[in-house]
């Protein structure tokens, strides 16, 4: 495989995929990149909104997608997301080849729901493009207006884009951060506990990063920030993935659970890990740090970890 190669692989529900030759890693779970994103991350997103909110939602969401790739993550929510919600979502991808694959996955069958609410193929063709892409809903709001799902995609690395000064205009808060890079073995510059820092200054109060990773190093860090970290769903043979939420407002709902069915605690065998070396966060103040530099500075905490 050339190693810089992108090429096109099938899930085993049927949905397609791609595989990085660079890092040698599947975009998505291997038992489904439809599935992936509906239950790790649309279907607790929604759960907790639930939760939160009631029946009666918000009239919109902002939604924060980093490492939009094929786009299956903020495509499957929002064709989950409750009739008379808008949806406005930023994200954020760098390689124009992946991206220039999301009209391919938008013609699939497990996006019917989506076509039938409003996704024509031109506005498929537009988010191929990096362009920003309105989609009008066939439901309308509590005042009777149609709803919108607002696509805006930024063509940019990730930590050059958290880096970069914030406008007025872009200065808006996000009820969701979706986290999706390879992983942290392969790029722990975009799992540090710097770049979290940086997303955390963009939650909405009880805002939520949603990651399908559970690597110690990730809650590590989401700890250390002081968000609450919870078990997402195991989907095919992976462990399940981490909602990190801002604040404790679920905690009484676990108690009473109303979440166990999707979402849980750490077990207690991952709190055990949790109190060892490799929770140790990856470290970037700069985001700009050399992948080789991170990774030794994070050996060498390690080195003198106590609890």
């Amino acid at each position: 495989m050339i190693e810089d190669s992108i090429t096109t692989a099938f899930t085993e529900d049927g949905s397609v995929s791609l595989v990085s030759g660079a890092c040698g890693e599947l975009y998505h779970n291997r038992a489904g990149a439809f599935a992936e994103a509906l239950h790790d991350y649309a279907e607790v997103a929604m759960m907790v909104w639930t939760i939160l909110y009631g029946e009666k939602l918000p009239a919109q969401f902002d939604v924060l997608d980093c490492c939009f790739g094929l786009g299956y993550n903020s495509l499957v929510l929002a064709q989950e997301l409750s009739a008379g919600v808008n949806l406005n979502v930023v994200a954020v991808e760098l390689d124009e080849r992946a991206v220039a694959f999301v009209p391919q996955v938008l013609s699939q069958p497990c996006f019917e729901k989506l076509r039938l609410d409003g996704l024509g193929d031109e506005q498929a063709e537009s988010l191929g493009r990096f362009q920003q892409t309105t989609i009008e809903r066939s439901s309308v709001d509590n005042e009777g207006r149609r709803c919108f799902l607002k696509f805006d995609l930024v063509q940019s690395c990730l930590r050059a884009y958290l880096r970069r000064p914030r406008e007025a205009s872009e200065d808006r808060l996000y009820d969701l951060i979706v986290h999706d890079p390879f992983s942290p073995r392969k790029m722990p510059e975009l799992w540090t506990i710097d770049l979290f820092q940086a997303y955390k200054d963009r939650l909405k109060e009880n805002g939520l990063i949603i990651t399908y990773s559970s690597a110690p190093a990730v809650r590590g860090a989401l700890l250390d920030l002081g968000f609450s970290v919870y078990r997402t769903p195991a989907v095919g043979g992976k462990f399940g993935g981490t909602l990190a939420v801002k604040g404790d407002v679920l905690e009484s709902h676990m108690l009473s659970g109303l979440l166990s069915q999707r979402i849980t605690r750490p077990t207690d065998q991952e709190l055990v890990v949790l109190s060892k070396s490799s929770r140790v966060p990856y470290r970037d103040p700069s985001l700009s740090a050399d992948r080789d530099d991170i990774f030794a500075a994070r050996l060498q905490e390690q080195a003198s970890f106590r609890v």
